[in-house]
């Protein structure tokens, strides 16, 4: 885990090869028009940039028309770091979406060297250049490059952070852990569920690591990680006077995740109840509080839809966002667009044998693994992605952060493929 090992050629045009693919992708197909969430993060950044602070974006939603704040409300939706990105951009270039699309294809070229350098660790050289080649040619990666989403930059600070951590064992200094606990306090201000990897990364040092590290590392990990944290959830206790550690986007997650949804049905008489002259923060509480009251009246019918969200988190053609590919096989077939049918059923069969693959990797993981430890950490945002969106709302992007663990499991099964041919 030392880091020294130079990264051989494959890689590097692997890493090329996907900066090339997104950049022709964002520049010359017709993107996607903006999605609600793309013009929240849209007007947070504006207003970021115009000095004003993190202000109006959910709480400034046009579909929700009635709400007491708006375009002066601070914003409890999201997490900074997404907006401070983009106003970086905006600063930078001036307000021009064209040019966030380009930022994230060069990020989502970053992630190649740094998805080959965890799965060689973990599995091998082999696996590695798979696995490097994977990222580098996947369609999902490749459509997000095009949204104005959080999805690549989540990818970016996720591999960033676990790479960050494994550097750290052999050095055995507090600093070089303190910057792998910034990294993933990033992270997870950038997506509230990725807390769940904070206790797992540590517990997994602690317990894996080899050679084990000293007490003070894994504080310092912890510790850096709490703090880049803590300080947004100093600045939400100060504005809004109650403990938020990063936001209060959870109540409207549980709520439709509760109701069977797959998506918002603005009209619905119970949600107009619910969110009718109430701010943000206040909606959330009381959806989360009607969530609550709903699932317990009917446990079992929660868990069915719990069920129900494994397949839409994961079985998918991720042609949600990719403009010409939008609407369903049968609104196609009816049409006789062949093609497009064509093109949605091959990016189908791509993601689900990709998915059997890495099973098949998994399955295979524990007889050959190189290092356990880095073996368990890209199993762990898979399964933490997995089990919060069993509970809550799921839809295909939210799997992308996982997606690179899920080809390092196929990569391995790939070369052990090849090596019993």
């Amino acid at each position: 885990m030392s880091g020294r090992t130079p990264t051989p050629r494959a890689v590097w045009i692997a890493t090329i090869v996907a900066c090339a693919i997104r950049l022709v992708f964002v520049l010359g197909y017709p993107q996607f028009g903006a999605c609600p969430d793309c013009q929240v993060y849209d007007r947070l950044a504006t207003n970021l940039l115009a000095g004003k602070g993190l202000v109006g974006g959910t709480s400034d939603d046009p579909m929700f028309a009635d709400i007491r704040d708006g375009a002066s409300a601070p914003e409890v939706g999201f997490g900074p770091v997404y907006p401070a990105f983009l106003a970086a951009i905006y600063a930078t270039v001036g307000h021009h979406i064209t040019a966030v699309r380009i930022a994230q294809a060069f990020l989502g070229a970053l992630i190649v060297p740094l998805a080959w350098w965890l799965t060689m660790v973990a599995f091998g050289g082999a696996p590695g250049i798979v696995c490097a080649w994977l990222v580098a040619l996947s369609p999902p990666l490749v459509m997000y490059t095009g949204m104005v989403l959080t999805e690549n930059l989540s990818v970016a600070l996720l591999l960033a952070s676990m790479c960050l951590l494994l550097r750290a064992l052999p050095r055995r200094t507090p600093t070089a852990f303190v910057f792998a606990g910034v990294a993933l306090g990033a992270l997870i201000l950038l997506r509230e569920e990725m807390i769940l990897l904070l206790p797992a990364f540590a517990g997994l040092v602690w317990w894996k690591g080899r050679p084990q590290p000293a007490w003070t590392g894994i504080a310092a990990f912890v510790l850096a990680t709490l703090v880049c944290i803590g300080a947004w959830t100093v600045r939400n206790y100060v504005l809004f006077r109650q403990p938020i550690l990063i936001s209060v986007h959870g109540g409207e997650q549980l709520w439709i995740s509760a109701k069977g949804w797959s998506e918002w049905h603005f009209d619905d008489p119970d949600l107009r109840r619910l969110v009718s002259g109430r701010s943000y923060v206040e909606r959330n509480a009381a959806m989360q509080q009607d969530a609550l009251r709903i699932i317990a009246e009917s446990p079992g019918r929660f868990l069915v839809f719990c069920f129900q969200r494994l397949p839409m988190l994961w079985i998918s053609s991720h042609t949600t966002y990719v403009r010409g590919l939008t609407e369903s096989f049968r609104m196609y077939l009816d049409r006789g667009a062949y093609l497009r049918v064509a093109t949605k059923a091959a990016l189908f069969v791509i993601q689900i044998a990709l998915l059997l693959l890495a099973a098949r990797g998994a399955f295979l993981a524990r007889a050959f693994t190189e290092s356990p430890l880095a073996a368990w950490m890209l199993a762990m945002p898979i399964a933490a992605l997995t089990a919060v969106h069993f509970v809550i709302f799921a839809t295909p992007r939210y799997q992308i952060p996982a997606l690179p663990f899920v080809m390092a499991f196929a990569a391995l099964a790939v070369t052990r493929a090849r090596r019993s041919a």
